[in-house]
């Protein structure tokens, strides 16, 4: 039996379309026809960036871009004493389909109670009872709700325990294929964190930003072939600001909400900036139509430098390191290769 349980593992947590960039997606078992999940929460040291792991700046020079201030960054290093799922901050993405019967078993290492609360999804309200430390809650429910992009969260002192770093993607998928070529899923949040990596979870003045748990030039560069259709999921975990995403070279079709999906026909034309509000996701599509690299961020400057507040009194404001929410997007060629362009 144990054997089995490992082989289930191992198969379904490669069998999902989804791709989170620097974070996963939860393997689970089956049994009988419902799939289950295990979740640890425990106190997490998370390294948002390490100036060591900075592949950003290769990329860039390979297409002969700017790379600003990435080669030379103020910091070596920063983490986040969090709290996470999985040793994971934020947690793992737990995807299923429309239709599915699951059981997700929370177990609580911390030394505070904690529990579970899915976004979107429409449960009996016992199922958010709280969970006391060294104890374990099982979660049961159908997926009623259509595929879309949702969120699981700690639903026990969220004003804390969500800046902290209590959540994940909770991810629905059709039952009938889509026509979808790639399909990327990031949460976006917000710390206020002291030079040790100390969280200040209530604080309004966040001075690191990340998506996935990492910081820019720390964000993997997201590979696309030209000609593909694109979905990029936003989920903003953070309770401080909303995060307008823009993607240069392209516009976006906003396909779904925290609701559910929303018709790209009937919600209007495209759009070059997603709104991504506290609490709230947005899927989007976009058609890979020009090669090349392209900038992928928050359009908020501020949210782009890692510990902003460092700088005010600089006289040189060239030594701003940047950092914070953006990536790029590298369309592919039909005749080129990753990183190649000469």
């Amino acid at each position: 039996m144990n054997y089995f349980f490992i082989l289930c593992l191992i198969f379904c947590s490669s069998c999902f379309s989804v791709e989170i960039p620097g974070g996963s997606v939860l393997a689970y078992s089956v049994e009988g026809t419902t799939k289950v999940f295990y979740l640890e929460v425990s106190k997490v040291n998370k390294e948002i960036f390490n100036v060591e792991k900075n592949e950003l700046s290769k990329t860039l020079l390979a297409y002969h871009q700017s790379t600003e201030n990435t080669e030379h960054l103020s910091y070596e290093s920063q983490i986040a004493k969090g709290f996470g799922f999985n040793n994971q901050i934020p947690g793992p993405a737990i995807v299923v389909t429309e239709g599915d019967d699951v059981r997700i078993i929370l177990e609580n290492k911390l030394d505070t109670p904690t529990s579970l609360q899915f976004m979107g999804m429409n449960l009996p309200y016992d199922q958010e009872s709280i969970v006391k430390p060294g104890e374990k809650k099982v979660y049961s429910f159908k997926v009623s709700q259509p595929a879309g992009t949702y969120l699981y969260e700690s639903g026990y002192q969220t004003q804390i325990q969500l800046g902290m770093g209590l959540s994940g993607l909770f991810i629905v998928e059709p039952k009938q294929k889509e026509t979808i070529d790639h399909d990327f899923g990031f949460v976006l949040q917000e710390w206020d964190l002291s030079e040790n990596g100390d969280v200040r979870p209530l604080s309004i003045n966040c001075n690191w930003f990340t998506m996935n748990g990492y910081t820019a030039p720390n964000i993997p560069v997201l590979k696309v072939s030209e000609g593909s259709v694109v979905r990029l999921r936003f989920a903003n975990t953070s309770g401080v600001s909303d995060s307008p995403m823009v993607l240069h070279g392209f516009a976006f079709r906003i396909t779904g909400t925290e609701g559910g999906p929303v018709d790209p026909i009937s919600s209007g034309n495209y759009v070059a900036v997603v709104v991504v509000h506290p609490g709230t996701t947005r899927t989007v599509e976009f058609l890979a139509s020009q090669p090349g690299l392209w900038k992928l961020s928050c359009s908020i400057p501020q949210k782009t430098v890692n510990n902003l507040n460092r700088y005010t009194n600089e006289q040189n404001l060239n030594a701003i390191s940047v950092g914070g929410l953006f990536t790029y997007v590298e369309v592919l060629g039909k005749n080129s290769s990753p990183s190649t362009i000469q």
